[in-house]
């Protein structure tokens, strides 16, 4: 398994104690079919969260994420049938660290770092 840099925040965050954390939150209407895109620098995307207001498989909105080049990329793509699909989105990202993927091929647990 992977290092993980997981950290359990309940008070202020401290730079020193989550170096280079970044978010990015928002609310977009988007298109059906048509697809959202958001670049912004980054080593690592820790978490892609994302909300339809339809919250149905008729209505709902994929993402995909990568980083290249310290060029973090986060595509939303409207796949319903509709007008258009209201969503929110947060994406929690670190634009100074680089964090290897965590890949689960057995069961297993680990324990966030407190």
């Amino acid at each position: 398994m992977a290092n993980r840099r997981n950290k359990v925040v309940d008070a202020v965050v401290n730079p020193a104690i989550m170096n280079g954390l970044s978010i990015i939150a928002d609310i977009s209407t988007i298109t059906a079919t048509k697809a959202l895109t958001l670049t912004f620098p980054a080593k690592t995307i820790n978490a892609v969260v994302v909300s339809s207001t339809a919250d149905t498989d008729a209505e709902k909105v994929v993402w995909t994420a990568s980083v290249s080049n310290d060029v973090g990329t986060v595509t939303l793509t409207a796949t319903s049938a509709g007008a258009t699909n209201k969503c929110s989105y947060i994406i929690i990202f670190t634009p100074t660290e680089t964090i290897a993927a965590d890949a689960v091929t057995i069961d297993t647990s680990y324990t966030p770092v407190g």
